[in-house]
């Protein structure tokens, strides 16, 4: 103990102090892609709409020495029936962050790669921060909004969980444009995405299950 004090009291004479930095939230644990075998499964907010949202992975690559995720977004309706209507590229690296290279509108047939990806989340962030990508000829905006409870189907115990609030805008106030991507994310530590309220879809997704394999 004495010499603990001896060396604060040599550091605070020398003009140096202890180095505290405060880093924030682990994004990368907010949105792990890792496992052999991961699913996400969605019901609307909206009792009136009886689609059910099936996100999978179902491959990865590695690009630039990060490994690049492919998440398809399958519609399942009341009946049974799936329909792919989207993939999306994703990264989640502890290093480089949560990371967006492209996504594909499988209803129109129209695929878009990101030759710079758009960085979604650094290693750690705290609320207020904003990060901004300019690539495939628009100005990314991701904002951490806020921390905030988030029930969900599968989990009512999240109302009490910190859940970190994150928009990602494309600046161009059109829906339609990039929809897949572009809106408000729930993340919780070791699952993702508890909400997803995206332009692509009519009401917010909440969380009714999820599968995960090492």
């Amino acid at each position: 103990m004495r010499i603990a004090k001896l060396t604060i009291l040599a550091l605070v004479i020398s003009g140096c102090e202890p180095d505290y930095q405060y880093q924030g939230y682990d994004m990368p644990d907010h949105f792990p892609l890792d496992g052999s075998k991961l699913e996400w499964e969605y019901s609307s907010t909206d009792t009136t709409i009886g689609n059910e949202l099936l996100v999978e992975k179902v491959g990865a690559a590695v690009q630039n020495d990060v490994e690049v995720v492919t998440l398809e977004h399958w519609i399942k309706d009341p009946e049974g029936a799936e329909d792919l209507a989207w993939t999306v590229k994703w990264a989640s690296d502890s290093v480089k962050g949560v990371l967006i290279y492209g996504y594909i509108d499988h209803a129109n047939d129209n695929e878009v790669n990101f030759d710079r990806p758009i960085l979604f989340a650094e290693g750690h962030g705290i609320p207020g921060d904003q990060l901004i990508t300019q690539t495939g000829g628009f100005t990314w905006t991701a904002t951490f909004e806020r921390v905030e409870g988030c029930e969900t189907y599968w989990v009512p115990g999240w109302a009490d969980e910190a859940c970190l609030v994150v928009s990602l805008d494309d600046g161009d106030e059109t829906a339609v444009t990039n929809s897949i991507i572009v809106g408000e994310y729930w993340l919780v530590p070791r699952y993702g995405a508890a909400w997803l309220d995206l332009d692509a879809y009519d009401a917010r997704w909440s969380l009714a299950n999820h599968d995960w394999e090492q």
